[in-house]
């Protein structure tokens, strides 16, 4: 609204109006008319609230004093400047954009510079102005005397050093500054030209001191370069070369021929290493050292650029890595220099090392599996390729395991483990120690054979030959084998069904026993630590006894011992009275023959078998009609293991 307007506004409009402090006087006005019934007013509006938006300069000292000028808006005459809490002084309003004054004392830090205006309104900018601490000085520069070509260390003295602080001499920063305390410097002199300069330290907040003539430099001997080694090398680049002279100072650079050296390294005033740049093959070139003040010294024809030769690559390993890459391997061949770069497919690798037929690099990922070429490329731009010569594989897994196979804990168990991924080369790790007779069915079956570990289930782990791993804990279970104390009886007959008691460790319900290979029957278990079992028929003599349990077995090799009764009596016979034997089958002369061995003469021999309930007898000598019934029950033979009754005298 126009100042200068005549309002006739009703009150609804005064009602509605915005309630800013500038429209709050104009309603006021109102109001004040409309009371009186005035049905006209003049309303004039407030001026706008200052800002503040720049001050110079932006620092000064604790103590004030700083002539500062504010830039801004809404600037009014009789206006006041506030710093931080204190009041500025000598404050002049030059125009509504700018003002100047004079900052009062204040404590160190950034504060906030505010105008206010005499209607009340006024303008900030935080941070606007900066007290700063007490200014540097500069007392003494220890040694006040270098070479020009730099790199003296040197030491300052004077106070209010600290970190961020700089040094110049002569105009050219100093290296290599270390605030030792606020009173002591430590700095490496640049380069300079001979003559007297001065010396200025500068702190982090931009206020200096100056040591006039502080610092003379000397005019430096020019380097000297009195040899190389090598002499000469791959016009690739890349190798590096050591140079032996004197005045090597620090900041000195190397040129081999007009090309510059990389990495050069000032060892000593009298030693350089520099990695040799490209060049031409076959070119003789002179061997450049510049100091930091433009001195030089030269070797001329120092340095011979050889041609590379043709580059082959040969071999890489391991042949295989993960999709993730990170693989370390090591690739063979010929005419390899250092710089050469190695590519995996599209990707580079990170070369670590480097010698004319071997370089140690690190794979790239990515992001599918299959063989890639590999390629070696030297700094000359020759290159060697093995096609197919690396595989990115993915990680091998195991299938899991129900129930784990039982081993023993002595080792030598065949396990068989299924999953996907396995290669060539596996290798397989139980709990601490590598299998062995490591086999391969395609890629999705191992079979190896158990090292001994001790009791328990212990972590299988498989091993590609690109370092790629699977782990399974439950595979294996490994128990302490059954082991055998005692067998008894030790003897049985050849015609088998004896019964043997075995004493031993490690039995279970499931075990079987073998008597030479021949299987035992009707295993039981009347007591823990004891089996029996009925023997099978052997031939005569000493077998293996064998108890296998889940497939660990526990042996004896003298276990048993068949022996023969055919045609022999088995029991004592008594010379007189009746005696109850075995015989071990045979004819009935045999029966004879053995009784009267026995002690029963044939003269004084009956002899009965029990049949069906029956008694059937023999006698010796007696008619046939007298033993017709024997003959007829055992025309050919007596079975073996037959009860005999034997009457002698």
């Amino acid at each position: 609204m126009n100042p200068d307007a005549e309002a006739r506004l009703p009150v609804a409009s005064v009602i509605g109006m915005d309630w800013r402090p500038g429209h709050l006087l104009r309603a006021a006005l109102l109001l004040a008319a409309l009371a009186v019934g005035t049905s006209t007013v003049r309303v004039v509006e407030a001026a706008p609230a200052p800002t503040v938006t720049a001050v110079a300069p932006v620092s000064g000292p604790l103590v004030g004093g700083t002539a500062i000028t504010i830039t801004g808006t809404g600037f009014a005459a009789g206006a006041t400047v506030d710093l931080g809490g204190s009041a500025a002084t000598a404050v002049v309003v030059v125009s509504a954009t700018s003002i100047t004054a004079t900052a009062a004392a204040h404590a160190q830090g950034a504060v906030v510079v505010t105008v206010t205006n005499t209607d009340g309104q006024g303008g900030t900018l935080s941070g606007g102005f900066t007290y700063l601490g007490p200014p540097p000085t500069l007392t003494a520069v220890a040694p006040a005397i270098g070479p020009s070509a730099g790199a003296t260390t040197i030491t300052l003295t004077g106070t209010e050093f600290g970190a961020g602080t700089t040094v110049t001499v002569g105009g050219v920063a100093a290296t290599n500054v270390s605030a030792a305390s606020s009173t002591t410097l430590t700095a490496a002199a640049p380069a300079g030209t001979a003559g007297v300069v001065n010396v200025v330290v500068t702190k982090a907040d931009g206020q200096s001191a100056t040591l006039v003539g502080g610092y003379t430099y000397t005019q430096s001997p020019p380097p000297a370069v009195t040899s190389i080694s090598p002499t000469s090398g791959t016009h690739g680049g890349g190798g590096p070369v050591t140079i032996t002279g004197t005045g090597f100072v620090a900041g000195a650079t190397v040129k081999f021929g007009t090309t510059a050296a990389t990495s050069v390294v000032i060892s000593s005033s009298t030693s350089i290493t520099a990695v040799a740049p490209a060049g031409t093959a076959n070119a003789l070139v002179n061997i450049v050292v510049t100091n930091a003040d433009s001195q030089t010294g030269t070797l001329a024809g120092a340095y011979r650029f050889v041609d590379t030769g043709t580059v082959t690559v040969t071999g890489i390993l391991p042949i295989a890595g993960p999709l993730a890459g990170g693989t370390t391997v090591t690739i063979t061949g010929t005419s390899f220099n250092a710089g050469a770069t190695v590519k995996f497919g599209e990707v580079a690798g990170t070369v670590t090392s480097v010698t004319a037929n071997a370089i140690t690099a690190v794979t790239p990922a990515k992001t599918a599996s299959g063989k890639v070429t590999v390629t070696v490329t030297n700094t000359d731009t020759k290159a060697g390729t093995l096609s197919s010569g690396f595989t990115y594989q993915v990680a091998p897994t195991l299938a899991a395991v129900t129930t784990p196979t039982r081993v023993s804990t002595a080792g030598g168990t065949s396990v068989s483990l299924t999953g996907t991924g396995f290669i060539e080369g596996m290798t397989v790790i139980v709990g601490t120690s590598a299998a062995t007779n490591v086999v391969l069915a395609g890629a999705t079956k191992v079979t190896f054979t158990t090292p001994a570990q001790p009791a328990g289930t212990p972590t299988v782990v498989v091993r590609n030959a690109d370092y790629q791993v699977a782990a399974i804990t439950n595979a294996v279970l490994y128990v302490a084998p059954p082991t055998i104390l005692a067998v008894a009886p030790l003897f049985g007959d050849e015609a088998g069904g004896t019964e043997v008691s075995i004493v031993g460790e490690g039995f279970a319900a499931g075990a079987s026993v073998t008597f030479g290979g021949k299987a035992g029957t009707a295993v039981a278990f009347p007591e823990p630590g004891r089996l029996t079992v009925r023997a099978p028929a052997g031939a005569p003599g000493t077998v293996e006894v064998v108890v296998t349990i889940d497939g660990l077995t526990a042996s004896k090799a003298d276990g048993f011992i068949y022996t023969s009764t055919k045609g022999k009596v088995v029991g004592a016979i008594s010379a007189k009275g009746i005696s109850l034997a075995m015989f071990g089958g045979g004819t009935t002369q045999a029966l004879v023959t053995s009784t009267t061995a026995a002690g029963c003469p044939a003269t004084a021999l009956a002899m009965w078998v029990i049949d069906t309930g029956k008694f059937i007898g023999y006698i010796s000598g007696a008619p046939a009609i007298v033993n017709a019934d024997w003959t007829k029950k055992f025309t050919t033979s007596i079975p073996a293991n037959t009860p005999v009754i034997v009457r002698c005298g």
